[in-house]
C-alpha cells in the first residue's frame, strides 16, 4: 500500500500518466481511501489542465523587446 508521501512524490507523474499500470491502481487504492490525497491529486490534474490550456492560446499582451532581451539572457 502506498503512503500519502509516495502518492505525493508520484502525483505529477500520474496526472501526466507516465506510470505503470501498477503505480497508477495502487495510488488509485489509496486515493480511494485518503481525502487529502484525493484532493491533491485532483488539485494537481486542475493545475495541469490549466497550464496546458494557457499554453494553447494566444496572448493579446505584447512584451517589449527589451523585456524579453532580458528574460532571454537571465535563461543562458
Amino acid at each position: 500500500m502506498m503512503t500519502c508521501r509516495d502518492v505525493c512524490e508520484k502525483a505529477q507523474d500520474y496526472s501526466d500518466k507516465k506510470l505503470s499500470r501498477l503505480s497508477r491502481v495502487r495510488i488509485w487504492l489509496h486515493v480511494l481511501m485518503c481525502n487529502n490525497c484525493n484532493n491533491f491529486v485532483r488539485q494537481t490534474k486542475q493545475a495541469n489542465l490549466l497550464i496546458h490550456q494557457s499554453f494553447g492560446k494566444t496572448s493579446d499582451s505584447k512584451v517589449s523587446p527589451e523585456l524579453m532581451a532580458a528574460f532571454h539572457n537571465k535563461k543562458k
